[in-house]
């Protein structure tokens, strides 16, 4: 689903139409406490009254329109974002291939796909079995490790200052 501007106008609008009532309210009960000033009792207890009729049935709509312009805003573009992931998605058949002297068996990414993934040769990828005989590829982020993290993870570092990582025994 995509955002609509005029949607989301018309929507924004309405909710401010409901919102600037609570001026109503406000003058009710400006009323109210002149009355109480001039000791008018009866007349404060019915602008009491009024102004709670008022606040219930106000209420209720502000409720409604802000629920609805929370749909418009926010829900619309939580369901956007679910719809382009989905239509986003890219597949790709690959074929592996048997590296004769070694023995290796490889797959070849075609650029397209390097592109699609934000991969380039030397990225670390994590391959994700579906259970169907695919599987899911995700860049692996590299995450900036403090000095202390580095050491304890297996880093060396050089005299230079070029950090070595783990060797694998």
């Amino acid at each position: 689903m995509t955002v609509s501007y005029q949607k989301v106008w018309d929507t924004m609008n309405e909710l401010g139409t409901v919102t600037s009532k609570i001026c109503s309210a406000r003058e009710i009960l400006d009323c109210a406490i002149d009355a109480h000033q001039e000791h008018k009792h009866e007349k404060v207890e019915h602008l009491l009254y009024a102004v709670d009729e008022f606040l219930v049935y106000y209420l209720q709509e502000f409720d409604d329109k802000f629920k609805k312009a929370w749909q418009a805003t926010v829900g619309d573009l939580r369901e956007g974002d679910t719809v382009n992931k989905q239509n986003n998605l890219k597949k790709w058949v690959l074929p592996t291939e048997l590296d004769g002297l070694t023995g290796d068996v490889f797959v070849k990414f075609p650029d397209d796909f390097l592109d699609a993934a934000n991969l380039k040769e030397g990225d670390e990828v994590e391959w994700i079995d579906n259970g169907d005989g695919s599987y899911t590829l995700k860049k692996v982020e590299q995450k900036n490790l403090n000095h202390k993290e580095a050491v304890e993870a297996g880093w060396e570092m050089t005299a230079d200052g070029i950090w070595l990582p783990p060797q694998e025994c």
